[in-house]
């Protein structure tokens, strides 16, 4: 499959999971997945720094439109996004990036990922539940919230990896 078709399906994949599954699903005031984070994590990693932060704009913007939510989840996503390329150099390694590719799980072990997804993910939730509540009133509530988001959006992510990411790369 192109590789471009691949990404655009996962965009499509994993706007709908969010929009129609995880948004909609009231497990707990504890639980939000960010099963969109997905596609930014998994873009190549050789994406330039421009379009890294439009993709992730695009994907924002979509999410925040369909939640009903303005604007928060697009300046999460592109605060995320901007800290990506710092977060691969310090998680992934120079050598890996100048490989190329998408930063998935078989390429550069699992290890290596969940520690760069995890720091991504952990930045996306403390601006998203930050901007969400706006105040330092149950600041407890709002660490657990994070805490909680960021593993079950690991988790979510990771079983995205198992339909998306290509057996042999």
């Amino acid at each position: 499959m192109p590789t471009a078709l691949r990404y655009f399906l996962l965009f499509l994949t994993v706007t709908a999971l969010q929009i129609f599954l995880f948004d909609n699903l009231q497990l707990s005031l504890y639980v939000h997945p960010f099963v969109y984070l997905a596609f930014v994590l998994l873009l190549p990693m050789e994406i330039k720094g421009f379009w890294l932060l439009i993709w992730a704009a695009v994907m924002g913007v979509t999410i925040d439109f369909f939640s009903g939510a303005p604007a928060v989840n697009t300046i999460a996503t592109v605060a995320m996004a901007f800290c990506r390329p710092g977060v691969m150099r310090l998680f992934i390694g120079k050598e890996v990036i100048g490989d190329g590719g998408s930063p998935h799980y078989r390429r550069i072990g699992n290890g290596k990922f969940l520690r760069y997804a995890s720091v991504l993910i952990l930045i996306h939730a403390v601006i998203f539940f930050g901007l969400e509540t706006l105040t330092t009133v149950g600041i407890l509530f709002t660490l657990l919230r994070i805490a909680i988001s960021v593993v079950c959006s690991l988790i979510a992510i990771e079983l995205v990896q198992l339909v998306f990411v290509p057996r042999k790369s």
